[in-house]
């Protein structure tokens, strides 16, 4: 008994026989877990999604739940004209807190790098630290 969308092929050396099932009347597409896949549109994963190699989204990506990617690189906004990349920004209730970790996992003898802002000469910007405290864990250079 097959209670999803699915085809049973019955026998090599007869005719094939097919079950049918119905569907809901709606269309979408159908994830794959092996090779290369391309989705269009606004896709909704909720879990844990965790994905490992090259990962490209030109649209929306939600993801309720843990979003792991154990490439060696990850980049997270490319565009070319004005653009907002938000992490954390949700509103954090009374007497909850949040934490963004960046470069954490770094072993004893290990180096870690943060880059902020445009290392091409000329160019512009800002950082703002919206906190009533910054603290330096370690001494500053």
């Amino acid at each position: 008994m097959c209670n999803r969308a699915c085809f049973r092929a019955r026998g090599v050396d007869q005719e094939p026989t097919f079950e049918h099932h119905t569907q809901p009347n709606t269309s979408s597409e159908l994830a794959i877990f092996a090779g290369t896949q391309t989705f269009s549109g606004n896709e909704t994963f909720s879990g844990t999604l965790t994905a490992s190699g090259a990962v490209s989204v030109t649209g929306t990506l939600i993801a309720s739940g843990t979003v792991t990617v154990s490439a060696a690189a990850a980049t997270i906004g490319t565009a070319t004209t004005t653009a907002t990349y938000g992490m954390e920004t949700g509103v954090t209730p009374n007497s909850v807190s949040k934490t963004l970790n960046l470069g954490t996992g770094g072993a004893s003898g290990s180096s870690t790098v943060v880059n902020i802002g445009s290392a091409k000469a000329g160019a512009g910007g800002s950082t703002v630290v919206n906190t009533p405290t910054v603290t330096f864990a370690n001494a500053v250079t």
